[in-house]
């Protein structure tokens, strides 16, 4: 595994401890202890729910009707700011995780 690590920030389901770990593949450990999160702040960007991937399936836990169509995304805005959670991946795991996260393009920014 490489030793290069990349600190990559999470707002929505990279957060979900099994998915996560389904996603980087961390055998048989949780990814809890394995990830130290750190929060952050990042400003000129919104969180918007607009993402309507064709994989992408309502997960019901809010309701029954199937209203949870769009998934979480960010969009450029100078009057706004986002919060998320940010953890350190291998170079691998970040290669699994834009495969995973094919519908967003990733970003490099400064916080």
């Amino acid at each position: 595994m490489s030793a290069k690590k990349h600190f990559i920030g999470g707002y929505g389901t990279l957060l979900y401890e099994k998915s996560l770990n389904k996603t980087i593949m961390r055998k048989n450990q949780s990814v809890h202890p394995l990830v130290r999160y750190t929060p952050f702040i990042v400003k000129g960007y919104q969180r918007i729910f607009n993402l309507s991937a064709e994989h992408y399936q309502p997960s019901h836990k809010l309701q029954s009707s199937s209203s949870e169509i769009a998934a979480a995304n960010l969009q450029p805005s100078e009057a706004h700011a986002f919060n998320g959670l940010g953890f350190h991946v291998s170079s691998e795991e970040l290669e699994l995780i834009d495969s995973r996260e094919s519908y967003y393009a990733r970003k490099e920014v400064f916080f």
